[in-house]
């Protein structure tokens, strides 16, 4: 079974549709489950959070108290949910720093074989992404599919602070999206 969007899936979570449970399994946490195991987590912790949020999920769902914003996906929703449920079991915190200048690094990305793409989606924001500058790849990279964070990417960037790291990726994420949307436009 397949679900045209998020809001009819979580009309049949609300049914108890076994289905629409096997399908939030199979098509939503699977980016849950491996920035655990590539954030120092095992299988058994992976699992563990994939069930939490999905419990946690179907319980405000039930409840009424769960409320999907607009321009917001679940899928994103619950990686929000599974990444701090993450953090917080491994007692991991993030803070941040003042200011410096950004130099751009001039160095090129490899997005091949980064990761299969889930769905068609994914494929074109990978496809989006060789279309940016190689600074902009790099840092959208870091944080969204190897999910670092913004300490992180500012210390291997070395020429960078937290709070600009900030702004840039702001900036990057609209370049992104400028090349989505021209795409979109372009070949539908």
């Amino acid at each position: 079974m397949t679900y045209n969007n998020d809001i009819e899936l979580i009309e049949a979570l609300k049914q108890r549709d076994r289905n629409a449970f096997k399908y939030l399994y199979k098509n939503y946490t699977r980016a849950i489950k491996h920035f655990i195991k590539t954030h120092a987590g095992q299988e058994v912790d992976a699992e563990e959070i994939e069930q939490n949020v999905i419990i946690l999920l179907y319980e405000k769902i039930v409840s009424g108290q769960f409320i999907l914003n607009e321009g917001t996906k679940l899928s994103t929703y619950m990686f929000a949910v599974g990444k701090n449920m993450w953090y917080k079991k491994s007692g991991r915190t993030v803070s941040y720093k003042g200011e410096e200048s950004f130099e751009e690094t001039g160095e090129d990305f490899d997005f091949d074989g980064l990761f299969e793409p889930a769905n068609e989606d994914e494929q074109k924001v990978i496809s989006a992404l060789k279309n940016i500058d190689p600074a902009c790849k790099e840092i959208l990279t870091l944080y969204y599919y190897d999910n670092k964070t913004m300490r992180e990417i500012a210390e291997k960037m070395e020429s960078i602070t937290e709070e600009n790291l900030r702004k840039r990726k702001y900036k990057c994420i609209q370049k992104l999206k400028k090349v989505l949307t021209d795409k979109i436009k372009n070949h539908g």
